[in-house]
């Protein structure tokens, strides 16, 4: 569970990158120059890119015109069935419709996941040349300024502006930076590396617990209302049988029976397809404010102690505890550890 994890590190990279700065020894002052590189205050600046950009958000407006077509024809089908019970459509026809519709329902949802699939494909093949030219760049800038490490911002938790490299790697593609921020990317000659933690910190905070209290009572209520919706559609369900096959039941009884069976099949299908997401902006909801307050407490104690650069924990594979800021933003925090408890 990493909280403040922005996309998928390359461990292996990362770990040899600071192995070979020295970062198994006890100093975490290293006696040459280290950069980083925001690649999407880069990349949002290449021509290349934004057209990417421009063609894929076309490709979306299409694909989504051609699902919202699909599910409004699919609605009038669902009307065309009710006005159909309401005329006195025999049960057995009925029965029949309501399966077609739900398969087809079922098909509009498949069709939806494979144009998602579809785009994403299209999105990673179209990109690949553009990563390989910022690539490129890096490497190069990497090499004018003497072969130094230069780090993707997703790896650090904390950076200063001297060591920023991005408007560097922008006017060796040939671009012109839009931002004029003095001293960035001019390189501090050494620099002290913190690391951290951060699930560490955050699940040790009261308002950590708090949220999962919160986070786990408003799953067991969406877990509650699928099942109260499964048993009232397996009731509707009984009740539209027993009905069906009864001598003395109206075929009005038996239309309403079925209708309302078909609706509280399709709210169901509606729930539980809708809960997962409505959780996900739920633990947004509890989870954002929390950890911008660790973020706020990472950069205090980072200037405060002179560090250049705090990087995250799961970025590496060996580092030196004394230079664990754990302990230190926790304390900031409120929060004391034992002396003998590990981080």
């Amino acid at each position: 569970m990493i909280f403040l994890k922005r996309r998928e590190m390359k461990k292996w990279e990362i770990f040899f990158c600071f192995l070979a700065l020295g970062l198994a020894s006890t100093s975490p002052l290293m006696g040459q120059k280290m950069g980083f590189v925001r690649e999407g205050y880069v990349l949002e600046k290449m021509p290349e890119f934004r057209q990417i950009q421009e063609s894929m958000a076309e490709y979306q407006k299409k694909a989504r015109l051609k699902i919202q077509e699909q599910q409004e024809a699919f609605l009038k089908k669902v009307e065309k069935f009710q006005q159909e019970a309401e005329l006195g459509t025999s049960q057995a026809l009925l029965e029949n419709e309501a399966k077609r519709l739900q398969t087809e329902r079922q098909e509009i949802l498949a069709y939806q996941q494979a144009l998602e699939s579809e785009y994403s494909d299209s999105l990673n093949k179209s990109l690949r040349p553009v990563y390989e030219k910022f690539q490129k760049a890096v490497e190069a800038v990497s090499g004018e300024q003497g072969n130094i490490y230069i780090f993707r911002d997703e790896a650090l938790l904390f950076e200063v502006e001297e060591n920023d490299l991005s408007d560097v790697v922008l006017k060796k593609l040939g671009l012109t930076p839009t931002e004029n921020v003095p001293n960035r990317g001019n390189l501090k000659a050494s620099n002290k590396i913190g690391y951290l933690n951060v699930d560490s910190v955050v699940t040790r905070l009261p308002e950590y617990k708090e949220a999962v209290k919160a986070l786990q009572t408003y799953r067991q209520q969406q877990e509650a209302m699928l099942k109260q919706q499964e048993t009232d559609l397996r009731q509707a369900y009984e009740k539209a049988q027993e009905l069906a096959q009864s001598g003395t039941a109206s075929e009005e009884a038996k239309k309403k029976a079925a209708q309302l069976v078909q609706k509280q099949e399709l709210d169901l299908q509606d729930a539980a397809q809708s809960a997962d997401s409505l959780y996900q902006v739920k633990y947004q909801e509890k989870l954002s404010p929390i950890l911008k307050k660790v973020e706020a407490q990472v950069e205090l104690v980072a200037r405060e102690n002179n560090y250049t650069f705090v990087i995250r924990l799961e970025a590496s594979f060996f580092e030196p505890k004394e230079h664990d800021l754990t302990r230190l933003i926790l304390k900031k925090m409120g929060v004391e550890l034992a002396a003998t408890n590990e981080n």
